[in-house]
């Protein structure tokens, strides 16, 4: 907004003196836009560079938005969606995400109806939705900090949605929404709501390049599992310096969450979730020591590979007990005779010879029993869109090559 000019004329005997009073703009607001977390709560995979993760997420927040007198020009925006699931796992990394945002004091965090109280309370007021209600529980309506309202909506645009919406953000100068459904969900609200100035939403894809404009609004999402956070500013008439900061190697680790992760992970080891996950019957896995004899050759060339040594790479970063992680760092952990603890099956503690050949046992006792020679097809049950999306096979083969096949038998 342009600086308003006034000018009022004085009348002093014949003499008319103009006098110019000149108001500065407003300043610039911030308004800074991280979430759906989906369960993601650190990098995972074996493609460099990972990104995401609670830990960097929450260390841009806090740079994008520190403590002290401007924190009252920045506006903190979360979208919500924690977990995947109500199991156990699920219910702790909530409470770790709810704990994180809090500590970062996040204005405004989009709740939905399977969100527990225990999480709206950990929340706080931060806590939003249009119909006032999470889990039977009341919670605000809206965040509200001039000019803006904040609230989460539901991902349909019906009618009675519509007019909580309405109720939830009456008066504001800049509405905003987090819709929680996709693009097309979003796009819908934006036209039901054209009072609407901003509209979050949930998407699979990476966060835009630019945002996308729908009437009066602008439709953002941060990308999908939080790897990274948006920043625009309301200059008073519209949406300026729209920025996606995303969350590399080179943004390090915030100390607060970097303590709650470590207690998530301490709280996962001491449940034992790793240890409670259903098994099938035995499958007679025997360990690689069993290989050696005969395929000597084959197993020197393994044990040179990151494969020998998978179970390590988590042992280093406290994710050995975790259920998100180690079944792709082990041999056979859905079997009974499977992986289950370093102490109690030490030679299954790696990615080995059966973890893609398939259980050995038959084959020991009878060399005429073939295990799998080609094992290309066990690679895509662990290097998958997700966690290896520049995997190809005979790249990767050729890190690891050994045995007979030259493409990968």
């Amino acid at each position: 907004m342009n600086a308003a000019t006034v000018r009022v004329g004085l009348a002093l005997g014949a003499t008319v003196v103009a006098v110019a009073f000149r108001w500065p703009a407003p300043p610039p607001l911030t308004v800074v836009i991280s979430g759906d977390t989906h369960g993601y709560l650190a990098p995972c995979g074996c493609t460099q560079p990972m990104t995401g993760g609670l830990r960097r997420r929450m260390a841009k927040v806090r740079q994008l938005a520190p403590p002290g007198p401007n924190r009252a020009r920045t506006l903190v925006l979360d979208t919500g969606s924690f977990a995947v699931g109500n199991g156990a796992q699920d219910r702790l990394k909530a409470q770790t995400v709810a704990a994180a945002l809090r500590s970062a004091r996040v204005d405004a965090v989009a709740v939905g109806g399977a969100d527990t109280p225990e999480i709206v309370d950990l929340l706080g007021p931060a806590a939003v939705r249009a119909d006032g209600k999470v889990a039977d529980r009341s919670v605000a309506t809206s965040i509200r900090r001039a000019p803006f309202a904040v609230t989460s909506v539901d991902a349909l645009a019906s009618g009675t949605a519509v007019n909580q919406a309405k109720r939830a953000l009456a008066g504001a100068t800049v509405p905003v929404l987090h819709v929680q459904g996709d693009r097309t969900q979003a796009v819908a609200w934006a036209r039901a709501l054209p009072s609407a100035r901003l509209v979050i939403y949930r998407s699979t894809a990476d966060a835009p390049e630019s945002p996308e404009r729908v009437g009066n609004a602008v439709l953002v999402h941060p990308a999908h599992e939080g790897k990274s956070v948006l920043s625009l500013t309301w200059t008073g008439s519209g949406w300026s310096d729209y920025t996606v900061h995303r969350l590399g190697p080179e943004v390090a680790d915030d100390p607060t969450t970097l303590r709650l992760y470590r207690d998530y992970l301490r709280r996962v080891a001491q449940a034992d979730l790793f240890g409670q996950l259903p098994r099938t019957m035995a499958q007679g896995f025997v360990g690689d020591a069993a290989c050696l004899p005969c395929h000597r050759e084959a197993h020197d060339a393994w044990k040179a590979t990151k494969h020998a040594h998978a179970l390590e790479t988590l042992e280093r970063e406290g994710h050995d007990r975790d259920p998100d992680c180690v079944s792709c760092h082990v041999t056979g952990s859905e079997a009974q005779d499977g992986f289950l603890t370093r102490q109690r099956d030490p030679f299954l503690a790696s990615v080995s010879c059966e973890s893609c050949h398939g259980p050995g046992r038959d084959h020991v006792a009878e060399p005429k029993v073939k295990t799998r020679p080609d094992a290309k097809e066990s690679c895509q049950a662990c290097h998958t869109r997700k966690t290896s999306p520049n995997f190809n096979f005979l790249t990767y083969w050729a890190r690891i090559r050994h045995g007979m096949g030259k493409n990968g038998g």
